[in-house]
């Protein structure tokens, strides 16, 4: 029988994740005031956009990648180790197609978002076909990202993460010293960052995995788009949501907005690296609990969104007193002062998206893939209609559109998670009665924030 996994190295594996992303946060709070005076608000706001086209890819991989280290988790539950390497072929054959198919819908486009940007000092072509090469290395890392992740070998991950994440700052920060600043050296500078981490990943993959890989099978090529269906259309409404603002922001008010909107969501959404990396080893950690009846999930499920909520309270609320001075040490004071409140308010909402994300992240874990999906394909229109409704209140209306939103999304995902549980496990009182005393504090005291500060 497999040996069960221990919760206290799971904790450790999300407490190693989350200490490597404080590298890219701290060269963000460093660089972003420096890159934006240097630069100036429209280069920046066109770097930010393909950027934000290159994050998409993070979401395109229709699920693949999840329901990788989803079966391998599986398997290591049910101790079968010699299907471990096939899956991660069988995933690499995926992502061929998905890149394939990507390829196709950019060449088809390419025009129409040519003329999105407008007429530019820049060669925009160029920089499109660079975010392609980078978001088709990424498809091909996440591969193997999902083979360590469901090992549990959560330094390797980390570290190559955290380069990847701080390479976005990284690139214009050090070319900014050269004579090379133009986009598409800072995509290029990122593009050969993305090919060392190929690298890296495969020589680590072959040291690690044991057992045939070079092997095409039917059944486990059929259960990773079963499950990647769903997962995937979760990954490809996601980034709609989340990047919805800003594009609107680009269409009704000005490209400089969406560079100055970026700065305050880009530092609240720092908060949910906490979450995101801290339950990476829990969902794949869930896959292989739940294929081991004799554990009762409940317990970890609890004691993570614990940990997670003390962390983030803690930030939420230093955040929200600090907000003014955090801009300050960004952009200019003016815009500090008449903007600060919309970071509270990302912030505020970015504690609430750190309970939406590990309630997520255990439903996918234990096979409940399709609620996700439906919340979502139900909360668009709503969003929408609050995003064009409020955004002609600028930017503050953005902002309480993405509370709003986020509070409504981890109520619904929470209770179905809680649901789960009471239908399989034993849920005791003390496993939450801490998280409602947390709940209840950040509520006041981040009631009081935005309406006294």
């Amino acid at each position: 029988m497999e040996k069960t996994l221990d919760f206290s190295k799971v904790k450790k594996n999300g407490i190693i994740n989350l200490s490597f992303q404080i590298i890219p946060v701290l060269l963000a709070l460093y660089s972003i005031p420096k890159l934006l005076s240097f630069y100036g608000e429209e280069l920046w706001g066109f770097y930010t956009l393909f950027i934000t086209f290159l994050m998409l890819f993070n979401h395109i991989n229709f699920g693949i990648a999840p329901s990788t280290a989803k079966l391998i988790s599986e398997f290591i539950g049910q101790n079968r180790h010699g299907k471990i390497g096939v899956v991660v072929f069988n995933s690499f054959i995926w992502n061929i197609i998905i890149i394939s198919f990507s390829s196709v819908i950019y060449f088809v486009t390419q025009k129409y978002l040519v003329d999105y940007f407008g007429a530019t000092n820049f060669n925009v072509t160029q920089c499109l076909n660079y975010v392609l090469l980078c978001g088709a290395i990424l498809l091909f890392n996440s591969c193997f990202r999902a083979f360590f992740e469901a090992m549990q070998m959560y330094v390797l991950v980390s570290i190559i993460r955290s380069l990847l994440s701080a390479v976005i700052f990284l690139a214009p920060l050090l070319l900014s010293f050269t004579s090379h600043h133009e986009i598409e050296d800072m995509l290029l500078f990122i593009l050969f960052t993305y090919m060392t981490s190929f690298l890296v990943y495969i020589v680590s993959f072959y040291l690690t995995c044991n057992g045939s890989f070079f092997k095409y099978d039917s059944l486990i090529f059929t259960r990773l788009y079963s499950w990647g269906k769903w997962l995937g259309l979760h990954s490809l409404l996601s980034p709609f949501l989340l990047y919805l603002d800003r594009f609107l922001i680009k269409s009704f008010l000005s490209v400089n907005v969406v560079a100055l909107y970026t700065i305050p969501f880009d530092l609240s959404a720092r908060m949910s690296l906490i979450s995101g990396s801290y339950t990476s080893s829990f969902y794949t950690a869930v896959s292989r609990w739940n294929k081991q009846k004799h554990i009762n999930i409940s317990i970890y499920y609890f004691k993570t969104l614990q940990t997670i909520l003390i962390i983030i309270s803690i930030i939420s609320i230093l955040g929200m007193l600090l907000s003014e001075f955090f801009l300050n040490l960004w952009i200019s004071q003016e815009f500090s002062i008449n903007n600060y409140k919309i970071l509270q308010i990302l912030i505020f909402a970015n504690f609430f998206n750190a309970i939406n994300i590990t309630s997520l992240r255990f439903l996918q874990g234990v096979g409940e893939l399709k609620y996700p999906i439906t919340i979502q394909l139900l909360l668009i229109p709503i969003y929408i209609f609050m995003l064009i409704s409020f955004v002609h209140y600028d930017v503050w209306g953005v902002a309480l559109s993405f509370l709003i939103r986020m509070v409504i999304e981890s109520t619904i995902l929470t209770s179905k998670v809680i649901m789960f549980l009471k239908a399989r496990h034993t849920i005791y009182k003390s496993d939450y009665k801490e998280l409602i005393k947390i709940l209840c504090i950040v509520f006041i005291v981040s009631s009081l924030l935005l309406i006294f500060t």
